[in-house]
Order: structure tokens, then C-alpha cells, then sequence
């Protein structure tokens, strides 16, 4: 009874495993970290299935393949392992690394020569690794890569900001339950007769690792979830249609030799469009839902995450640390300062982001209510007034009655923010004007400066998204796209002016009063 549970414990490890490496190779961008992770899952499926393999041969041949690979799995898995945390850390000494992948080579050289391990049934099993001399510098190998990989997540975890140690502690303790579940199987090799039960918590260490990956951020597998669960439901719906065909054609070709080539080709042309159909109508689905569109975007922002969680980590750790230092504070002052501003920046990209992705799909939704549209100007206005100043710019506001309007002011200040910040960072001279006026049903609002103007043939691109005209300075070129859309949104319209090159820019949008 026992065998059938390890064996099923190892069959659920190496599909996790797998599993794991499907999810990686689904999400992108695919970066170094996630390569060396996806090799190691690998090793750990290999070693789980090879187990299985072992545990259940039928004869001696077979069994001392399986415990190579096994063996060999094994080997590599503290190599991946240490490589995954050295490029996550990208601080940690390389010399270990060169030095575990050497190892690991010899190891597999020996192991497959058979210098280090022999099989034989043991307690319940068929048969199982039985050690040489040489064995003890596997056991060597494997202690020791696993200690290195702990004591380096460890130490780092404990000078890391808050977000960062939650990762390093999440693949700490993930890890650590995986090698102390595996290592169990090791005391039969040395003939101490005590079944390995710690393999059936070994999928443990799986679900530690890959709940801190989404929680903390170590790696955002969410579309990549949706991917490979839309592949696995499209190619299920395929069998599910081809499969009362396709099966009486497979018995009918055993059944009937001298029809076996027209048989073997109508199969063959079934199987065909199975394969195609799959890649057509996920490529259909990937075009027409939100669910899995734009991808690009979302991946974008997922990437961003990360360092700015990192920004904020290391803004509380200076922030915690500056009541308790009484020499250069004013240095962790401007790092503190530096790190805001940077924090802030991406925080605004995010939400642009966000935001491009939502026009795209026309998911839009307006919070109407009255506001003043003066009063929205002046919130910007002031938000603005330092960054003007420090150009030596003045923004202005002209506004002879300050009527209200009905719509989102959210979104309607995210517009004047956008189009002041935009007169200001174009600007080196003059002033930024905010002139609001009432026209009938209909507010007008529009942003003047005195920069370095727009090509004519530039004036109906600048909405455009990603687009930047040839005198762009820094930035995504989304700001425009984003008020565009809110302007619309509220039923209202919004164009730019523009006298010509160096004679400054105005851009202008109405909004309906109802």
C-alpha cells in the first residue's frame, strides 16, 4: 500500500513539476530567472518521474537506467537552484556556481559509468540505489549546494526591504521543505531501514514557492495561467469533436490490413487539422477577448511591479533607519527624496498603462457628478506650480464664470494635468494658460504655451498613442491618447493648434454641460 502512495506522490511531484515549466515557458517576458527556475523544475520532474520508474521496474536493466537518472536529476537540482537565487540576487559570489556545475559534471560522468551506485530491492521496492565508495561525494554535492542556496537567501533576506525579504523567505522555506522531504530518500541507500515518507510533502515545497511567486511578486504567472488553461481547453475540445471519428478509423486500421494506407491517411489528415485547428482558434480567442488581449501592456505592467515595490521597500527601510542615525542623514535624506520621485514616476507609468489598456477595450466607465471645472484647473495648477517655477515658467487661469459641469473629475483632471504637464515640459520660456469659457451647452477648456510648436502635419497625430512628434523630449508618448479617450468618453471633442515651429502649442477640448 505504502509503494502505490510513494508512487503516486512521485506522479503528482513530476506533474507540478512540469506543470511549473509549462506556466514559465507560457509567460513572458522570459527572463534569465525564470529560465534557470524552469531548468530546475525540470530536474525535479525528471528525478520524480524516474523514481516512479525505479521503484516499479521488472527487471535489473531497467531499474539501474531509472536510478541513473534518477541520480542524475538529482545532481542538477541544487546547480539550477543555486543559479535561480545567483541571478535573482545578481550579488552573490560566482565561484560556488562554476564549482556546483563542475561537480555536477563529474558527478553524472561517475554516476553513469557506474564507479558510484549499483540497485537492488529494497524494503518495498522493486529496486533502489545501492551506494559504491564513490557515493559520498553526491551526498557532498547535495548538502552542501543546498546549504550554500539557504544561507545565501537567508543572509540577503535579512538586509533586504520588507517586499523583497518576503520573496527571498518565500523560496527560503519553499525550498528548504522540498530538500528536507527529498533528502529522506537517501537513508534506504545507507541501508537504514526506514521507508522515505518525506516525499509525499515534496509537492509541498511547489505549492510554497509558487504562492509566493504571485503573492510577493517573485513571478507573475496570471496570464500565463490563462494561456495554458485556454490551450488545454481548446485542444480538449478538439478531441472531444474528432474523437468518435478518429476512433473507429484507429480500429479499423488494426483490424483490416489491406486498407491500411487509405486508413492510415485519413487519420493522418484528422490528426493534421487537430494540430492546426488548436493554434487557429487560440490565435481567434487571443484576438477577440479581453481576457488574454494585450498582453504586451500587461506584461508591462507586471515588470513594473517589481521595481517599484523594490523603490518603496528601500524608501521604508531609509525612512525606518533615519530616527536612528545621528551622522550623514542628510544623505539619506536626498536618497529618500531621489527614490520618491522615481516611485512616483512609475506609479504614474503604471496607471497610464492601465489606463491605454482599458481605452483599448472600451472598458470606460464614467463616475458622473458636478464639479466646478475651475476649481479642477486651480488642483492642477497648484499641483504643477514647483515643476513651472523650476523652469521659470507661470501658469496662469482665465476663467470669467466658473460654472459647473457634469462628469468625471477624475478623469477630466488626469486631461489638465496631462495637458499642463505636457505645455511645461515642452516649455522653456513664458507662461502655460488655462483659459475656461462657455460656449451654449458647452464648456471649453483649452492649455496654451509658448514652446516650440507642432508641424502641421504632426497636429491630428499627437493623440495618436506611442506616438512623438520630432521634438519630443523624454516620455511614452500616451499622455495625449489617454485625454483623448476621457474627452471622448464624456461626448466632448479635443484638437491641438499650433501657428508653426517655435510660435508655441494650444490644445483645446469641450465638454457638454449635461
Amino acid at each position: 500500500m505504502r509503494l502505490q502512495l510513494f508512487i503516486w506522490s512521485t506522479i503528482i511531484n513530476a506533474i507540478f513539476s512540469f506543470a511549473m515549466v509549462a506556466l514559465i515557458l507560457f509567460s513572458r517576458p522570459l527572463t534569465k530567472v525564470k529560465a534557470y527556475w524552469a531548468a530546475m523544475c525540470c530536474a525535479v520532474g525528471a528525478w520524480s518521474f524516474s523514481f516512479t520508474w525505479m521503484s516499479s521496474s521488472k527487471d535489473y536493466s531497467s531499474g539501474l537506467i531509472a536510478c541513473q537518472l534518477v541520480n542524475c536529476s538529482a545532481a542538477l537540482i541544487p546547480t539550477f537552484l543555486y543559479h535561480t537565487v545567483h541571478t535573482l540576487l545578481k550579488k552573490t559570489p560566482r565561484m560556488p556556481l562554476y564549482f556546483l556545475y563542475g561537480s555536477s559534471a563529474i558527478l553524472i560522468i561517475m554516476i553513469l559509468s557506474g564507479w558510484m551506485l549499483d540497485v537492488r530491492p529494497i524494503l518495498d521496492f522493486n529496486y533502489y540505489t545501492v551506494q559504491k565508495p564513490a557515493y559520498f561525494l553526491f551526498i557532498i554535492h547535495l548538502y552542501g549546494g543546498f546549504a550554500g542556496v539557504e544561507y545565501i537567501l537567508w543572509r540577503s533576506a535579512q538586509s533586504a526591504p520588507a517586499l523583497i525579504k518576503k520573496q527571498l523567505m518565500s523560496l527560503f522555506w519553499g525550498a528548504g521543505l522540498g530538500f528536507l522531504g527529498g533528502q529522506m530518500t537517501i537513508l534506504p541507500v545507507y541501508g537504514i531501514s526506514l521507508f522515505p515518507y518525506g516525499v509525499f510533502f515534496i509537492p509541498i515545497y511547489i505549492v510554497t514557492v509558487g504562492y509566493g511567486m504571485l503573492k510577493y511578486q517573485f513571478m507573475d504567472f496570471r496570464l500565463a495561467i490563462r494561456k495554458l488553461a485556454l490551450t488545454f481547453a481548446i485542444y480538449f475540445f478538439l478531441l472531444l469533436i474528432f474523437a468518435p471519428v478518429a476512433w473507429p478509423l484507429t480500429r479499423m486500421i488494426r483490424n483490416h490490413s489491406n486498407e491500411v494506407i487509405n486508413q492510415i491517411l485519413a487519420l493522418s489528415t484528422i490528426i493534421t487539422i487537430l494540430l492546426a485547428g488548436g493554434p487557429l482558434i487560440y490565435a481567434l480567442v487571443l484576438h477577440r477577448t479581453y481576457w488574454l488581449r494585450g498582453h504586451t501592456t500587461m506584461a508591462l505592467t507586471h515588470e513594473l511591479k517589481s521595481p517599484l515595490a523594490t523603490i518603496r521597500g528601500a524608501i521604508e527601510f531609509l525612512e525606518n533607519q533615519l530616527p536612528k542615525l545621528s551622522v550623514n542623514t542628510k544623505a539619506l535624506e536626498d536618497y529618500t527624496q531621489i527614490l520618491n520621485r522615481n516611485t512616483c514616476r512609475l506609479e504614474n507609468l503604471v496607471e497610464d498603462l492601465l489606463n491605454i489598456a482599458a481605452i483599448q477595450e472600451g472598458e470606460i466607465n464614467i463616475d458622473y457628478k458636478e464639479f466646478s471645472l475651475l476649481e479642477t484647473a486651480k488642483l492642477v495648477a497648484d499641483h504643477y506650480s514647483h515643476m513651472a517655477s523650476q523652469k521659470g515658467l507661470k501658469i496662469s487661469i482665465i476663467c470669467l464664470e466658473n460654472l459647473k459641469i457634469f462628469g468625471d473629475q477624475v478623469k477630466i483632471e488626469q486631461v489638465l494635468s496631462n495637458l499642463v504637464s505636457n505645455s511645461i515640459k515642452y516649455s522653456s520660456i513664458g507662461e502655460v494658460e488655462i483659459k475656461i469659457s462657455s460656449k451654449e451647452n458647452e464648456l471649453a477648456c483649452s492649455v496654451s504655451d509658448e514652446g516650440p510648436g507642432i508641424e502641421t502635419k504632426e497636429l491630428t497625430r499627437i493623440f495618436d498613442r506611442f506616438f512623438q512628434g520630432a521634438k519630443a523630449v523624454k516620455g511614452t508618448g500616451i499622455g495625449l491618447a489617454i485625454a483623448k479617450a476621457w474627452v471622448g468618453a464624456h461626448r466632448g471633442k479635443i484638437w491641438a493648434e499650433s501657428a508653426g515651429i517655435g510660435k508655441g502649442t494650444s490644445i483645446t477640448f469641450t465638454l457638454p454641460r449635461t
